[in-house]
């Protein structure tokens, strides 16, 4: 009798414990509840507008082309943000950059429209034919961040040449054979991408677009020419972006064919251009 309320007295408390609670006597759904209410929808973050870099390589006559691709940026309003020149790449460049115009790069190129593109041992001849423009720009100055890399022989050193009066800085990125011989131990650092683009995302570009034009060289260019274009086909760390431009074997001496280059440059970067503005 004893065992029998004893066992009846537990039975009767495992049937409380198993009885359910309510809503209110149940801590985890009330929680449950609570944490819905608050949630919000999750946001996604927006992908950064392009800010785009140009290197604009390195060519000779050819590098007359880039003034067509500059001319297709402008007509589609594609803003530069920064851009870099390369052998005669860098007096486009810097001109573009002095007031962010492709006008201005074709009206100062077409003063040396008559040069004969022969062998010269001195760049500033040449640079003579447009020397009041030069005296009267310098890089820092420009609408648009500029530079362009010159290589020192004697120091074997880089510089990314971005100060200055035009007339004193581009001997040092111009030069190079057989156009011109070194100025000052110096020459155009032509494979210098990397360098290139580092500079043009320390200038807020976000998108750097290398622009070649030794695509389809002729094989009667001199051999340190044919090698660079062989390397300039490779893909390059920091560019995101290539538009090979091919000038029809035209030679880096002919600087006659001005109005022929810029219009090919124009004509072959429209598509691309058409894509980057999809991009924007």
């Amino acid at each position: 009798m004893k065992y029998a309320l004893i066992f009846t007295a537990l039975m009767s408390l495992g049937c409380q414990n198993l009885r359910p609670q309510s809503p209110q006597e149940t801590p985890q759904e009330s929680t449950a509840q609570v944490n819905t209410k608050e949630q919000t929808p999750i946001q996604t973050e927006k992908e950064e507008p392009l800010k785009v870099g140009l290197i604009l390589g390195p060519g000779g006559a050819r590098a007359l082309a880039h003034v067509g691709f500059l001319k297709q940026l402008q007509n589609k309003k594609i803003p530069v943000v920064a851009i870099v020149g390369i052998e005669w790449g860098a007096l486009i460049a810097s001109s573009f950059a002095n007031k962010a115009s492709s006008h201005e790069s074709e009206w100062q190129l077409s003063k040396i429209r008559d040069w004969n593109g022969k062998d010269q041992s001195d760049v500033r001849e040449t640079l003579k034919l447009i020397e009041p423009y030069l005296k009267s720009a310098r890089a820092e100055s420009s609408r648009i961040p500029f530079a362009c890399p010159s290589l020192n022989l004697k120091k074997s050193q880089v510089y990314m040449m971005a100060k200055g009066r035009l007339d004193q800085l581009l001997p040092f990125c111009l030069s190079y054979p057989p156009l011109f011989e070194p100025y000052n131990f110096t020459i155009s650092a032509n494979r210098e991408l990397l360098r290139s683009a580092e500079f043009l995302r320390s200038q807020g570009a976000n998108y750097v677009i290398f622009v070649n034009v030794l695509n389809g060289l002729s094989l009667a260019e001199p051999t340190p020419w044919l090698e660079l274009a062989h390397d300039l086909k490779k893909p390059w760390p920091g560019v995101n972006d290539r538009l090979d431009l091919v000038i029809d074997k035209k030679s880096i001496r002919d600087f006659k064919l001005q109005t022929e280059m810029i219009q090919l440059g124009f004509d072959q970067s429209q598509e691309f251009t058409e894509k980057l503005l999809q991009k924007m």
